[in-house]
């Protein structure tokens, strides 16, 4: 009777045993599953903030550029105004 009760009770040990670890096997492919999706909406934000940043240096490069030729203009008309006096 009580190699009965051993056999029993090993078996309901496996038995426990292998639903917790198909349970921890859901849970850790649920949380993997969780951690794809966040590295891919993470890689969408990335790439917009990369696109964000390229447009951004090329208007300051134009606004730069816009600048220059501002600076340029002025000291001309400086010029030009100092030779007319």
């Amino acid at each position: 009777m009580r190699a009965e009760q051993d056999k029993l009770k090993a078996a309901v040990q496996r038995g426990l045993g292998t639903a917790l670890a198909s349970a921890g096997s859901r849970e850790l492919t649920e949380r993997i599953d969780e951690l794809l999706a966040q590295v891919e909406r993470l890689a969408i934000e990335r790439d917009a903030a990369l696109a964000e940043n390229a447009r951004l240096k090329a208007t300051l490069t134009e606004t730069e550029d816009n600048l220059t030729a501002a600076r340029t203009s002025l000291k001309d008309l400086m010029k030009e105004i100092n030779r007319d006096r």
